[in-house]
């Protein structure tokens, strides 16, 4: 009897040390089948790429981990950075974890056509869909809103497209073209067009009348200023401009109006060359403008003058709704100049509408 006791014993010994050995095996094979194989990184998406180690995937929200020492402060917590069709990680490679940041400027221009039907309707909704994903923080309009100054019609649209901006709290600027002055110039009779609407708004700086308009913004210890100047303007809006560059030399400063340089890179246009070359003696002596966009021409252009870049785009002629973004790279001081086709979903890739310029900011 005590010799079956003693075996029963070893027999249910034996049956948990068997469990025990059964339950470490399983937590191996869980462990590994948690963490992956060492030093192989699972696969990414459909494709089955992989992104580098430390990149934020392009759907993936952006944390705020607090401050990155001499880079400035970290931004766009929680923004979704979306898939750019024809682009793949280019966005990805300006917003990652290591501290980069990244805004944009979306710029339209020479929308007369289009304001004869719906079609900058469709534009404005896209860029109200697109604010927080490409982080905009501004919407720059060079001019032509409409083909004809007194066409009542024409304002209508444009005000209701633009109206789409301002009612969804899109900060955005605009300077009058030649087109605008045709007939009649009934810009200030539209909420969208009057500057009584956007005072008080944080990113509202200046005006003069309601042709010309200026606004500000911040972003990673840097601070923006994007003036708008009416088709060449008179004295007065000169000085109205010469006036905020004096006053902000610490500021990044984009200067944009609606006829300015032309596709052999110099300032002239059908009403002669005098206004550009004064606008471009008076830029000259601001190193912190940057840049300067304009339309007017039907084609795209650009040149490097010291340390500004100055463009030229206007795809009126294609009567497609075409925005120009400027993605900007904060932290290398880079800009992404890329080119949106809304009407057919479509992002050009010649270099004229897909390039990138260095910038020294302040």
């Amino acid at each position: 009897m005590k010799k079956v006791a003693i075996s029963t014993a070893k027999l249910i010994a034996g049956i948990i040390i068997a469990i025990l050995a059964a339950s470490a095996i399983f937590f191996r094979v869980s462990t590994m089948l948690t963490a992956g194989p060492q030093g192989v990184e699972a696969p990414q998406g459909e494709t089955g790429t992989t992104e580098p180690k430390g990149a934020i995937g392009l759907t993936d929200p952006i944390e705020e981990t607090g401050t990155t020492g001499e880079t400035g402060p970290r931004e766009l917590k929680g923004k979704q950075m979306p898939h750019l069709p024809a682009y793949g990680d280019f966005w990805n490679g300006i917003i990652d974890t290591i501290g980069k940041h990244g805004f944009s400027i979306a710029w339209i221009t020479d929308t007369q056509l289009n304001s004869q039907d719906d079609t900058w309707g469709n534009l404005a909704d896209y860029l109200v869909s697109v604010k927080d994903a490409y982080n905009i923080q501004a919407v720059v309009h060079t001019g032509d809103i409409v083909q004809n100054g007194s066409a009542v019609k024409e304002w209508e649209v444009a005000n209701a497209s633009m109206g789409k901006l301002l009612d969804n709290g899109v900060p955005y600027c605009w300077c009058t073209g030649n087109h605008d002055y045709w007939g009649e110039d009934l810009s200030a009779t539209y909420k969208a067009f009057n500057v009584s609407s956007q005072i008080g708004e944080p990113y509202w700086l200046s005006s003069y009348g309601n042709r010309s308009t200026a606004i500000q913004f911040s972003y990673g210890g840097y601070d923006f200023i994007v003036v708008c100047v009416e088709f060449h303007g008179a004295a007065g809006a000169i000085a109205w401009l010469t006036d905020i560059l004096n006053n902000n030399p610490d500021k990044n400063i984009l200067v944009a109006t609606h006829s300015y340089l032309n596709a052999t890179g110099g300032y002239g246009d059908q009403w002669g060359e005098e206004w550009g070359n004064n606008l471009f003696a008076t830029l000259d002596a601001y190193p912190n403008v940057f840049a300067t966009i304009n339309g007017h021409w039907t084609t795209s252009y650009r040149q490097t003058v010291g340390s500004r870049t100055e463009m030229l785009a206007d795809y009126m002629n294609t009567n497609f709704m075409v925005v120009t973004y400027l993605f900007f790279d904060v932290f290398n001081e880079k800009v992404y100049v890329k080119t949106y086709q809304q009407t057919d979903s479509v992002w050009y890739t010649a270099n004229a509408q897909n390039f990138s310029f260095d910038i020294d900011l302040v």
